[in-house]
């Protein structure tokens, strides 16, 4: 049996292993990984064989903001849940690689007790095997879902120090939701003219001068990937950083320096400079490591909100 928690019941098939997280049900016909490690990247083509089957369930939150959900994409579950042999299909949708496998995969919306699920299914053939098949829907049919709020709470946004001829600003707290937050913050040498969740943020880097200086801070939770490797720890240091001169979407000739990694366990950092040059005097650089010595990271406590 998976759960109560978080509102959520499901009854495992006989030889079935699974566990029920934050947001998240993961399920297979082989040993899953243990909790703390949710995500698609864990439970890898290479385990699915033969009779195997792999499942992972995703809640979403009703009302994100970033991108914002469209409900029409969720339609109301009549009856158990349950998939069909012809929703199965050859490619995973996400990765060429899938084609090759052999391997029969699924994927479902829907909502029930006014929240919202992502369903995906993989098998070890396609189409997929007939005990496969009833040992899915053994276990997709004993879900149960209680209504209500499960996530409560807010996580605030990190902040840059004010300092002389800066404009900082941040995105703002963000609500606890199922599949996680995301905040973001920002430093620059010249009024700020982009939204909140723009990455890039293009007009702002359009009308940089040379001497100028934009910094850009991401952080963000979810229950569908595990935090990116490796650990990092404040203060950031500039020269960890690294420099990309050709990058999606850029800005004039403008390099980006990139900074990735986890904080405080399960948070996902993505922080960027850029420079109004190329080749950043030792001014600037300096002026860049003094807001990053100044950075505050929030606290945004545990992933896991029931025990």
């Amino acid at each position: 049996m998976l759960g109560p928690r978080y509102g959520i019941v499901a009854s495992l098939p006989e030889g079935w292993y699974g566990r029920l997280s934050r947001g998240a049900i993961v399920a297979a016909t082989f040993p899953v990984p243990p909790e703390g490690s949710v995500g698609l990247r864990e439970m890898a083509f290479p385990q699915v064989e033969g009779d195997d089957v792999r499942v992972l369930l995703f809640e979403t939150a009703t009302e994100n903001r970033s991108p914002p959900t469209d409900l029409g994409e969720f339609p109301t579950l009549v009856g158990p849940l349950r998939l069909e042999v012809g929703d199965f299909g050859a490619s995973d949708g996400n990765s060429d690689d899938s084609l090759q496998t052999g391997h029969g995969f699924a994927r479902k919306t829907f909502q029930v007790s006014r929240r919202l699920f992502v369903l995906f299914a993989e098998t070890g053939s396609l189409p997929p095997a007939s005990a496969a098949l009833a040992g899915l829907n053994q276990l997709l049919g004993s879900l149960a879902v209680e209504p209500g709020d499960f996530y409560p709470g807010m996580v605030e946004s990190a902040r840059f120090t004010e300092r002389p001829g800066w404009h900082v600003g941040a995105s703002g707290p963000d609500e606890v939701d199922a599949d996680g937050e995301f905040t973001t913050s920002w430093a620059a040498t010249i009024p700020y003219a982009d939204e909140w969740n723009a990455v890039p943020p293009f007009w702002t880097l359009e009308r940089l001068p040379r001497d100028g200086i934009v910094s850009w801070l991401g952080l963000s939770r979810t229950n569908r990937f595990p935090p990116p490797k490796p650990a990092r720890k404040a203060p950031f240091r500039l020269e960890d950083f690294e420099r990309v001169d050709l990058w999606e979407g850029q800005v004039r000739d403008l390099p980006e320096y990139r900074l990735w990694g986890t904080v405080e366990e399960d948070t996902h950092l993505d922080l960027r400079i850029y420079f109004g040059r190329p080749d950043p005097t030792r001014a600037m650089l300096a002026e860049a490591q003094a807001m990053l010595d100044g950075l505050e990271l929030p606290d945004w406590g545990p992933w896991e909100l029931e025990r």
